[in-house]
This record gives structure tokens, sequence and C-alpha cells, in this order.
């Protein structure tokens, strides 16, 4: 389930929270799991504190809270780590949330967890259906589709111009491009993409984020006139 998107009542919300399940399903395996944040692309310092059922981060500007089906124990101080064996057929779930200062991570259950993941399976289908497409390769057609809609900013509309940051064009070369932001080539070739499959919704958010974006950023002519 990716960070900033969860599923209530069969639509997409806006949430901070990470969840990570694994599952045994066959014989019997052993998990170890770190955690590790960095704060501020590991340029601000943070406190961890072990709580019941988990553990809180604390940084200057943010706070994260763990919550742990199993007992953490510290990793080189700031980090912490769990260990479990799970047998075939059984789950166990780590969830990684913002929280306000003060407050402790809530423990989801393994049911709650189990509904949200089937809501979000039945959300991307339903989505995915509304493609038009009928050609070869349906499958991977589909993948691409799914990767360039999760590119898009739900609450916005708007798109990333590539899951990655920061690479160089050439390695060892001076072109490097930030990725976190909406490129408007990259957003409109990603869109022509998605249009040409039918999903027409993603380019009408778009094109409203952009109209709202230009109209709230003063032109440089404005900007002399003012002047």
């Amino acid at each position: 389930m990716p960070e900033g998107v969860a599923v209530r009542d069969g639509a997409a919300v806006h949430r901070h929270r990470l969840v990570r399940r694994v599952l045994a399903v066959r014989g019997e395996v052993r998990f170890v799991a770190d955690v590790a944040p960095r704060f501020d692309y590991a340029r601000a310092a943070h406190q961890v504190e072990l709580v019941d059922g988990g553990a809180v981060f604390g940084s200057r500007e943010l706070t994260l809270g763990l919550s742990s089906p199993r007992p953490l124990e510290f990793r080189r101080r700031r980090d912490v780590r769990a260990a479990l064996t799970l047998r075939a057929g059984e789950s166990a779930s780590f969830v990684l949330e913002r929280l306000e200062p003060g407050q402790d991570p809530a423990r989801a259950s393994e049911a709650e967890i189990q509904d949200e993941l089937e809501a979000t399976i039945a959300f991307w289908r339903r989505w995915l259906a509304g493609s038009r497409y009928a050609g070869r390769w349906r499958e991977m057609v589909d993948r691409s589709a799914l990767t360039l809609k999760l590119l898009t900013y739900q609450p916005t509309g708007a798109i990333v111009a590539a899951p990655i940051t920061s690479l160089p064009e050439q390695l060892g070369g001076g072109r490097i491009w930030d990725y976190r932001y909406a490129w408007l080539r990259d957003a409109a070739f990603t869109h022509y993409a998605l249009l040409t499959l039918g999903f027409t919704d993603e380019a009408a958010s778009f094109m409203g984020w952009l109209a709202r974006s230009a109209s709230a950023t003063p032109t440089a002519a404005s900007r002399g006139r003012s002047r």
C-alpha cells in the first residue's frame, strides 16, 4: 500500500501511512525487519523511543510512529529491529505513520490490514477495468498503466516526472534532474499514454491542477508591472 493513499468506501483518500505485510506461504520462515528512518534526507537528527506495541521516531519537524506485531529492540541507537517467525498461512504487518507530538502509534490488527488490502485490490481492479486496450501484451500494458497512475498525486492531480530522484542524465555528468517535481513535458507524455488507454479523469485532474497553479503564480510581466 503506497504512502499517502488509502481506500475507504471504494475511494482513494490521502493518508500519511505506510504498510508492510509479510506472509508465510509454506513451511516456516524467519523474518528480520529493520526500520531506519532518516529525516530531511538524513540531514536532521532524530530520537527514538520504544513504546507499547511499537516505537516513536521524532525530529524537530516530524514525528513518526511504528506499530509492530513483535517486540522491538534498538539498533545503532536510532534504528529498531524486530525478528519474527511465521508458519504457513500466518501474516504480520508493520505500520509506519505520521503522528502528532505526544501521540502514540495505533496498533492495527491483522483483520483490519487484510480488509484494507482487499479494498485496495478491489479499487485498482475497478480502475483498470476502465482501460480500452484490447491488443497484445495486455498484462504488460495494464502493469504500465498502473505504474503511471501511481505517479499521480491524488489530492491535486499533479504527476511527478519519474519515481526516482536526482539521477544524472549520464554517470559522472553534470545534468542532475530532480524528478520529485511535475515536469510538463514528462507529465504530458504520461497523460497522453493514459488518454490513449481511455483514462480521461487523470487528464482532467492534471489540467485542473495546471490551471490552478498557473493562476496562482504571477507572471514575469505582471511582476514587472507591479514594480
